[in-house]
């Protein structure tokens, strides 16, 4: 679990893949190279939340709430976070 993390913002890397997939496939423009995303994204005060295990784990079981895989891993990233 993250620690010291009340007040911080967060950007998953779940949100960064699925931002790249709609960019690839014409459904989203983005004003700046997918490459410097993460940079702004830090420099804007959030931290980069990576996928792990526990994620990826957490969001098999139990049935989530929705069927968006992408919605999955990021309310499992809240849950194993405690965000």
């Amino acid at each position: 679990m993250l620690s010291g993390h009340v007040g911080q913002g967060y950007a998953s890397v779940a949100s960064l893949w699925e931002i790249a997939i709609k960019h690839r496939l014409g459904k989203l423009n983005i004003d700046m190279p997918l490459q410097r995303m993460p940079d702004s994204l830090q420099a804007s005060g959030l931290a980069i939340l990576p996928i792990t295990i526990g994620h990826v784990l957490t969001a098999a079981q139990p049935e989530p709430p929705t069927r968006d895989p992408f919605d999955r891993l990021l309310l499992a990233q809240c849950q194993v976070e405690d965000l």
